[in-house]
């Protein structure tokens, strides 16, 4: 039997984030920092959910999750670091067995997590048919930098570069997805 799993995300990351964010709050009117901050609370809600959904639902142990937020200002413009990690069976372990009977089935992981990431492979389930792929499009729009790692694999691309797989000689127990977007500097 799988766990229950109960997350309770804030209704809107907008107001926590809009005072970590240098420069003045700008209210509720639609401007550039209400854009980004609204991309941001989707990039966290779609990757918390994930570890809800894949991490924590798929075995019967205690999975651990963490989310981490900073930003840094410098010589290079001031950025936003996310990161989201657990300590559940990983991506490939989850994604495998919901490609059973399709063209996928026999793809090695790093095939396996770029599909995810990249949206190439079909919906399953009750699956909501966004995660990975919209954790993907946001850090593009947002021009970010991101590195998802799982098991032995590590995914990740910059601003404007396709997804780059590579093999690590360490397996990595559960799952890390972390990103790097530039603040805009018209806040």
């Amino acid at each position: 039997m799988k766990p229950t799993v109960s997350i309770r995300l804030p209704q809107s990351f907008g107001p926590w984030l809009d005072r970590l964010l240098p420069g003045k709050p700008n209210g509720d009117s639609p401007n550039p920092r209400r854009r980004f901050i609204r991309d941001v609370g989707q990039f966290v809600t779609e990757t918390i959910l994930n570890v809800a959904d894949h991490a924590v639902g798929h075995e019967q142990r205690r999975v651990r999750s963490l989310a981490q937020v900073a930003v840094t200002t410098g010589g290079h413009g001031t950025k936003l670091y996310l990161s989201v990690q657990d300590t559940g069976p990983g991506i490939p372990t989850t994604a495998r067995p919901k490609l059973a009977d399709t063209p996928w089935t026999d793809i090695d992981d790093s095939r396996l997590m770029v599909g995810l990431l990249d949206g190439q492979l079909p919906p399953w389930g009750r699956g909501r048919g966004i995660g990975l792929p919209e954790v993907t499009e946001t850090a593009r729009k947002r021009r970010g930098q991101m590195l998802v790692a799982s098991g032995r694999t590590r995914c990740q691309f910059g601003p404007e570069g396709d997804i780059v797989a590579t093999t690590c000689g360490f397996d990595l127990r559960g799952s890390v997805v972390a990103v790097m977007f530039p603040i805009p500097s018209a806040f």
